[in-house]
């Protein structure tokens, strides 16, 4: 499921951005990155369409007395399936996804506006890392998500394999709106800088003008980390993610803290340096393409 493979970048960022120097409390438990993944997804499955069961399972994940533990070598392998389908989106395979509805898009400054006809709209709202902010409850969301996640654990090898399926359904209670302004309506053509952070390379600014994205249209993200800390690429269609030494983290009240030996807990912001280059561009076949570079560095 892409959220899960957003979640675990973000989470990563994060880590890195608000880590504090606190040391896990006495009876803090060790478990190992994989077997708390194993278990996260067992709960996440089961949490479809349940809303008080996700929020307990976010509450979990950013306030336990837990040590998270990440050996050198540890490695996930994602990769996704067309298992769940949809009339508006799914997931296929390569680690991709494809529209299944035409589809206009524009922003309103942080909002993510999606329309069917150009006329009634729905507002999108996505928060990866607080399970709060989003509108869980099948009955209050736009788009209703459905997913299926299963893996394969390597215990020799420390490598945890991961298959998602992941579908938008459409929700016949939505709440449909009208924009504030009208908008011109920008066809999605081969080539185009869709998002950068320098505008001047912009096609087109989303936040002025509506994009229109044809149905079969084929969106994929590019993921690549680099650095002493962990490397992540995309090889045969796959999202390989792989840990460069050891690491431990400990998360209380959503704040991290992090370790690379377990008993020196006094690595801050001043201890790495990170560069993350992004962007989405339409390629030559007129398809999105997401690219997602981070060099990530943990200055000794």
């Amino acid at each position: 499921m892409k959220k899960i493979i957003i979640y675990f970048l973000l989470s990563l960022f994060l880590i890195i951005l608000l880590i504090s120097c606190f040391k896990p409390s006495p009876n803090a438990q060790h478990r190992n990155i994989i077997t708390l993944a194993k278990t996260i997804i067992d709960k996440l499955n089961n949490a479809k369409n349940n809303s008080a069961a996700q929020i307990k399972l976010s509450k979990e994940l950013t306030n336990n007395d837990n040590v998270i533990d990440i050996y050198k070598g540890t490695k996930f392998v994602v990769e996704s399936n067309d298992l769940i389908e949809s009339n508006i989106l799914h997931a296929i395979d390569g680690n991709s996804f494809i529209i299944k509805k035409g589809a206009y898009v524009t922003f309103d400054k942080n909002e993510f506006w999606v329309s069917f006809n150009n006329k009634d709209w729905y507002l999108y709202q996505f928060d990866p890392l607080n399970f709060n902010a989003i509108n869980i409850d099948p009955d209050k969301q736009n788009f209703i998500p459905d997913y299926n996640v299963q893996y394969k654990i390597d215990e020799v090898n420390n490598i945890m394999s991961i298959m998602y399926s992941f579908a938008f359904l459409e929700n016949k209670n939505a709440k449909l709106e009208k924009l504030k302004t009208e908008r011109k309506v920008i066809p999605l053509k081969p080539n185009m800088v869709l998002a950068s952070k320098d505008p001047t390379k912009l096609t087109h600014n989303l936040n002025k003008v509506i994009l229109y994205i044809p149905e079969n249209t084929i969106i994929k993200g590019k993921i690549f980390f680099n650095g002493n800390i962990l490397t992540a690429n995309n090889e045969n269609n796959k999202i390989e993610v792989t840990f460069l030494r050891d690491m431990f983290i400990y998360i209380k009240n959503r704040i991290p803290s992090i370790s690379f030996d377990s008993v020196n807990w006094n690595v801050n912001l001043l201890s790495f340096r990170l560069n993350i280059k992004t962007t989405t561009i339409s390629d030559e076949n007129s398809n999105i393409i997401f690219n997602f570079n981070v060099d990530l560095n943990y200055l000794k």
